[in-house]
């Protein structure tokens, strides 16, 4: 005999979505600007809602990896070799866990992004992570890429991140961390950023004590054709471009003299200028920045097809059109993008 529900049986939603769009919910959230306790998170939950997720993130955690710990680094070192006879005879390799094959982890990964945390809660004595030769997360980067290299591992490796969060700028060049960059690795990004409980004061002052490292430096990364920097200084960027002497395009976000960068590398296409959020351009700006001093000390190589790309909240008209007016007085294509 049929009884129907009772009107305080609760009901259980069921929500199916298209695998496509599913995928695309997955792909946004692991591409957000994420913490290592947000990577974290994703990699152990994501994976257990049920087999569709296990299987996107299989293949989304191995294109785009991130390695947010010591932990997860050594585990993602042993995925990209292939199994010792001990490892299979004491069932160290969990084959029921849909884990893909050392030869698949190695031919997904397209970037892998290092999370580089600093300070408290971390082993630090001050606020932020000034100086450590033997920093745990830059051992397991060190080691990486040693290995990456060396062992000719994600032979389609092409993009690498490094993002410090409470960093100082010694890190990079002081231990040589970009030495064993592969040669696939086409694209360079590394940000810098600081909590709300760091002082102000004290990030300034890393930015104003820094000095040239590599000015004249005995090594190279003429692989890489994009170089991203953001929340660094203008010395470490300047570093930073000349062991990177191939550069086709180049995105900061810092507001600073454009003089000072003069002149960049002759391959060099596209300069993009992506302020804070606030950032007007207007006569103040337009000062500040001193574009025309920059392109007559050959900011942008003249023989270059070049492009400067400006990102802002907002721009004064006049200053504007008088801007675009300098940049077609020197064959400079200006393209204005409003960020709201």
């Amino acid at each position: 005999m049929y009884h129907p529900p009772s009107a305080f049986s609760p009901v259980q939603p069921h929500i199916n979505l298209p695998n496509e769009l599913l995928q695309h919910i997955i792909e946004d959230a692991w591409s957000l600007s994420l913490s290592p306790e947000d990577c974290i998170a994703i990699l152990t939950s994501f994976p257990l809602v049920n087999k569709t997720f296990l299987v996107i993130c299989n293949r989304l955690f191995f294109q785009d990896v991130q390695i947010p710990s010591v932990g997860y680094a050594d585990h993602y070192l042993s995925l990209l070799r292939s199994p010792t006879h001990d490892e299979i005879q004491k069932g160290a390799v969990h084959s029921k866990l849909s884990i893909p094959s050392p030869h698949l982890v190695n031919s997904l990964c397209r970037s892998i992004t290092f999370h580089m945390p600093g300070g408290p809660g971390y082993p630090a004595i001050l606020p932020i992570q000034l100086y450590r030769d033997k920093h745990p997360m830059g051992q397991a980067m060190t080691t990486i890429l040693y290995q990456i290299n060396i062992l000719g591992y994600t032979p389609s490796l092409e993009r690498l991140v490094i993002q410090y969060t409470n960093w100082g700028y010694n890190d990079v060049f002081d231990h040589q961390r970009l030495l064993d960059v592969p040669q696939s690795v086409s694209s360079l990004e590394l940000h810098f950023r600081f909590n709300t409980e760091t002082p102000s004061r004290l990030v300034d002052s890393l930015r104003s004590r820094y000095f040239g490292r590599r000015r004249f430096g005995n090594w190279a990364l003429p692989n890489i054709r994009h170089l991203t920097v953001t929340g660094g200084c203008t010395e470490f960027l300047l570093d930073t471009i000349q062991v990177c002497p191939a550069l086709a395009t180049l995105e900061i976000d810092m507001v600073l003299p454009l003089p000072q960068l003069a002149p960049l590398p002759p391959s060099l296409q596209s300069l993009t200028i992506r302020p804070p959020h606030g950032f007007i351009l207007d006569k103040q700006a337009t000062e500040k920045l001193q574009l025309t001093k920059a392109v007559l000390l050959g900011l942008l190589h003249p023989k270059s097809r070049r492009r400067l790309i400006l990102r802002t909240s907002g721009a004064d008209p006049r200053v504007l059109e008088h801007t675009i007016g300098i940049c077609r007085n020197h064959s400079i294509d200006l393209i204005h993008i409003p960020c709201h």
